[in-house]
């Protein structure tokens, strides 16, 4: 009998590679632990509560995997520079209004 992987995602369908080019993957260690949405050049916005606990200054292990739909290989690897989250988000609070953060 072969184990199956939990669904992390309900009521999701697979997508196309090419489908959704401005969703990325956050990595560290090669371990993907959150996703993201690019929303510029240099940007992509997520959840702080994905930042905060996972990583911190100056977030030299945080990686954005694009371009692939397999969130730990293929695609185009970016380290990130700069992380900013609301500064009113409570840590810990994932139902938290300002639940949002940047990363360049």
């Amino acid at each position: 009998c072969e184990a199956r992987a939990p669904q992390k995602i309900v009521g999701g369908t697979k997508a196309a590679l090419g489908e959704f080019p401005f969703i990325v993957s956050l990595n560290i260690d090669n371990n993907h632990f959150c996703g993201g949405s690019i929303i510029g050049d240099k940007w992509v916005v997520t959840a702080a509560h994905c930042i905060i606990g996972h990583t911190k200054k100056p977030y030299n292990n945080l990686v954005i995997r694009a371009g692939t739909l397999n969130p730990t290989q293929g695609g185009k690897t970016y380290r990130a520079k700069l992380v900013l989250y609301h500064g009113e988000y409570q840590n810990g609070q994932a139902s938290s209004p300002n639940d949002i953060a940047l990363i360049e």
